[in-house]
């Protein structure tokens, strides 16, 4: 009959003097209730794998504590826990069947009231909810266990060692740029990969990951290696800006391309997408002053800064992201 149990409703407070239940206030726009529909079915997930995943920590660190001790910067393991699990999650939030294994929309879906970019908007902002609540959950749970294993001074002396060395006023933007930064990241690993999800097709997404898992485990491996061979340090550094010139060459072509195809269906006017790209490079232009500020020179290229920056910040699959639902939608 189309019935789904209500599994939440152990969840729910009883309801007081046999009253119904309230309902909720009809959504003011359709995207708004899209965002709710893909908070519900994905966003909240990464939330309760994030929270989980804490709790077995918190279970081994107890038995650790009382074995060996512990220190503030062990605190770094609990941090680690959205970044592993953001890239996997972000590869099934993308999908936009009913089901878990499968990307083929369903004509309930595809017939939606909303274009493709407003669908892809909406899956971004439920990626961000789900961001946020996962750091959320994650700060209180370690700043209740720094109270707890009395780490409260350590991470004094900690904070005392960082002002004397660089100054109050970059210490508190440094730890600022940290706490948001570590959000961005986790939201950007959770919509960069969307996609291939959104195109519907299986082989796509295993062919990210193949491209993408070995060049990770390279990646790990450059840094093991990173103070054991000198010279291949060097080389690697020497190499290092060709590399990135391409990449940020290869990803302003793309997103020329993207954009006008998106154009040209109609999914963004010249407009629009002339002040996305001033955004874009006004939070470029922001992120690299403050980076140059906070980082001592002589440490990082100028160059290596304006690269790194043009690359971590997302555009190019952002923007090929509502063309792969277009392939999905109307095939």
């Amino acid at each position: 009959r189309g019935d789904n149990p209500d599994w939440l409703r152990v969840c729910r407070p009883l309801r007081r003097g046999g009253s119904p239940w309230r309902e909720r206030a009809p959504f003011v726009s359709p995207l708004r209730a899209q965002v709710w529909y893909e908070w519900r079915v994905r966003g909240r997930g990464f939330v309760v794998i994030v929270s989980c995943t804490l709790a077995v920590l918190l279970a081994l660190a107890l038995l650790i504590e009382r074995r060996v001790g512990w220190h503030v910067t062990d605190n770094l393991v609990f941090l680690t826990v959205p970044f592993l699990f953001a890239p996997f999650w972000g590869a099934y939030a993308g999908m936009s069947g009913d089901g878990v294994r499968s990307g083929r929309l369903t004509a309930f879906t595809a017939t939606r009231p909303l274009g493709n970019a407003a669908l892809v908007g909406a899956k971004f902002r439920a990626a961000g909810l789900a961001a946020v609540g996962a750091w959320a959950i994650l700060l209180g749970v370690n700043a209740g266990w720094l109270f707890y294993t009395d780490g409260q001074d350590e991470l004094g002396r900690l904070w005392d060692g960082f002002v004397s060395k660089f100054g109050f006023v970059k210490a508190v933007a440094g730890c600022a740029l940290v706490a948001a930064g570590s959000v961005f990241v986790t939201w950007r690993m959770l919509v960069v990969g969307q996609w291939a999800s959104l195109t519907g097709r299986p082989w796509l997404v295993a062919a990210q990951t193949i491209v993408l898992g070995p060049l990770c485990f390279q990646v790990l491996y450059e840094l093991a290696m990173w103070n054991t061979d000198l010279g291949r340090r060097e080389r690697l550094l020497d190499a290092l800006p060709w590399i990135a010139g391409v990449a940020v060459a290869a990803k302003v072509v793309v997103a020329g391309w993207a954009l006008r195809a998106l154009r040209r269906r109609g999914e963004l006017t010249a407009g629009t997408a002339g002040r996305l790209v001033a955004a874009w490079s006004l939070l470029a232009a922001a992120l690299f002053g403050l980076l140059a500020w906070l980082i001592p020179s002589g440490l990082v290229p100028v160059y290596g800064l304006a690269l790194g920056v043009a690359l971590i910040l997302p555009f190019t699959r952002l923007a090929i992201a509502p063309l792969a639902l277009a392939w999905n939608r109307h095939r």
